[in-house]
């Protein structure tokens, strides 16, 4: 009997110690391999879908700007945001919101997400620089759009994140073509 009972405490105790490696190994594996990373987004297009200008009789701008952002999830699980808005400043004021809903991503995938912004042209007539960019043919402007949601895997391991995305645009006012030069940060 001594002999049966000790074989089964050795083999208890090998039971035990195989399940304690394939834990260390499952911790491991979701701490360095499975770890949920930052979703990039990044402003792929920047296009003019309508502009109107005129400073004589009566001054008036009517500009629509296209965005084309892009949300890449890098992570094995999925990735759900909160709405948010992209917004447009022109020399340090408020001129467009353009809201991005709410939305979920699937893992290992990249979404588009296409919106406009119309800009809120009061704004502009209060600038007397305006009226010298309309001149020289180029208004520049600032957009920043921000997405804050959760990374998860499997349901199990969550982290909230935060992307921001800031880019620089330049409209040609005759050509009424755009240039955009953007820039991502992401935070934990």
């Amino acid at each position: 009997m001594s002999c049966c009972g000790r074989g089964l405490k050795i083999c208890l105790v090998v039971a035990c110690i195989l399940l304690l490696v394939i834990a260390v190994a499952l911790v491991v594996l979701f701490l360095v391999v499975l770890k949920p990373k930052e979703p990039k987004i990044t402003t792929k297009s920047v296009t003019l879908d309508r502009i109107q200008s005129a400073i004589l009789p009566r001054p008036f701008l009517n500009l629509t700007l296209g965005l084309v952002v892009e949300v890449k999830n890098p992570n094995y699980g999925s990735f759900r945001y909160d709405d948010s808005n992209a917004y447009l400043v022109y020399r340090g004021d408020l001129v467009g919101v353009s809201p991005i809903p709410a939305g979920y991503q699937k893992a290992r995938s990249t979404q588009t997400i296409r919106t406009n912004i119309t800009l809120m042209a009061g704004e502009f007539l209060k600038d007397f620089e305006f009226y010298g960019d309309l001149l020289k043919g180029v208004l520049n402007f600032t957009s920043t759009s921000s997405l804050h949601g959760k990374a998860s895997i499997f349901k199990v391991l969550k982290t909230e994140v935060s992307s921001n995305c800031t880019c620089e645009i330049s409209v040609h006012v005759d050509s009424q073509k755009t240039e955009s030069s953007c820039k991502t940060v992401v935070r934990h």
